[in-house]
């Protein structure tokens, strides 16, 4: 079969007057390389693309790369002639980028150089909405990979070149408009975070207003670890089991993985009654959540230690505390000697110094204002998730033909986004 019959999986039967080819048929693909560390390679003018320098670009220029090669280095490289666009096909697949100058690029990354068929911009476009499917054709055990050859059989839609550049055109406009937004929230989520560190610090500073003492002086006795190595089952009588990367989704009654029962009992001292603080002690430091009342006889991982406070009131303080940079520092020092990834010890946590605060109400004010800015946060990073979403099928509509990109502009991106705020969002970003 010619490959200009058929369709592409990836985007359903194309649109009428336009063609869907083979990539190989309207790109050059060029492999990559990386030179041997020879310092007559290295530090030149010539920019060394990798996946990490195409990270959040989908389809953008490439403005820098970590590192760079002499002329002699690049020809130990692959080299992308300007007009180029890279994408990475291993450690991630799906990385894309567009070179404005001449560049070289590491075994991880393929250039593609547009023929006179195929508009550099448009096939930026095109890679970004078939990333899913060039995933999907990844293949290997160690790690996955797309080939040179599986990326050439990928098939793309291809208007007229004229249309190409249309589309290129709208959908320049609509992604800066909600690249725009997405900057606005991140520069919102930084700004209210930074309160919120402000905020819990304040209530545990040294004084008369606090009470300096060992951790262990709160708890009803030591913290512990969960559970070693877990065993997983499906039945319905299973015990949910917290993870490090769990801890941020309890608040949602997110599903948990479930381990047995025997295994659960096995490690009765961190079966939870709902009301325990739970602290991820492996890796990074500093995540931390009361447990809610739902997660009652589950269990946690090897990674997080639980927390049983004397007083059931002082569990959000507790929790607001491992937050705040008086207990990072003292983690950070902890754990200095581990040398392959921080691990805190029960009995160096317990014997840590807090400077606990002696009104009850002023920990309440500043535990509910603190929650109200952890809301907001909330609300700034589903904005931001919507906004990638909305993204992400805009370029797809319009590269496969879904959306009549000639016919007029469709309402503003960025107003539906904004339609979508809180009052509190709208004051900040305003």
């Amino acid at each position: 079969m010619s490959d200009r019959l058929g369709q592409a999986p990836w985007c359903g039967p194309p649109r009428q007057g336009w063609e869907v080819v083979a990539l190989r048929r309207v790109a050059t693909i060029i492999n990559g390389g990386t030179p041997t560390a020879d310092e007559s390679y290295w530090g030149g003018s010539i920019p060394f693309v990798t996946p990490p320098d195409l990270n959040g670009l989908d389809g953008r220029p490439i403005l820098k790369t970590s590192r760079s090669l002499t002329q002699s280095g690049a020809s130990q490289s692959g080299i992308a002639p300007p007009g180029s666009v890279v994408v990475s096909t291993r450690a991630p697949i799906g990385h894309i980028g567009r070179s404005a100058v001449r560049a070289s690029f590491n075994q991880g990354c393929h250039a593609l150089v547009p023929g006179p068929r195929i508009a550099e911009r448009f096939l930026g476009y095109v890679l970004v909405a078939a990333r899913p499917e060039m995933v999907a054709n990844g293949l290997g055990t160690t790690f996955v990979e797309l080939s040179g050859s599986g990326l050439g059989t990928l098939r793309v839609p291809l208007p007229p070149v004229l249309e190409q550049r249309q589309i290129a055109d709208f959908l320049d406009r609509e992604t800066a408009e909600i690249d725009a937004f997405i900057a606005d929230q991140d520069r919102l989520i930084k700004l209210l975070s930074e309160r919120r560190s402000a905020l819990a610090a304040s209530l545990f500073l040294p004084g008369d207003s606090t009470i300096s003492g060992r951790l262990m002086r709160l708890l009803t006795d030591r913290p512990t670890y969960g559970v070693l190595v877990p065993e997983y089952v499906d039945a319905d009588d299973g015990v949910s089991f917290v993870r490090v990367g769990d801890l941020d989704r309890l608040a949602e009654n997110e599903t948990l993985p479930k381990i047995s029962q025997g295994q659960s009992c096995e490690y009765s001292r961190t079966v939870l009654n709902g009301g325990e603080v739970l602290l991820g002690v492996v890796g990074k430091m500093g995540k931390s959540v009361v447990a809610p009342k739902w997660l009652s006889g589950g269990n946690v991982a090897r990674a997080v230690a639980v927390f049983r406070c004397q007083y059931p009131q002082d569990a959000s303080v507790l929790n607001l505390w491992f937050s705040t940079s008086h207990f990072l520092s003292q983690a950070e020092s902890a754990t200095s000697g581990d040398s392959v990834q921080p691990t805190l010890g029960m009995k160096e946590v317990a014997s840590f110094v807090v400077n606990w605060p002696a009104d009850h109400g002023v920990s309440q004010t500043v535990i509910a204002n603190c929650t109200q800015l952890e809301v907001t946060i909330a609300e700034a990073r589903r904005a931001i998730d919507l906004s990638r979403e909305r993204r992400a099928a805009l370029i797809t509509a319009a590269v496969t033909g879904q959306l009549g990109v000639r016919a007029g502009r469709p309402k503003t991106v960025r107003g539906t986004c904004e339609a979508g705020l809180t009052t509190n969002q709208r004051g900040h970003h305003d």
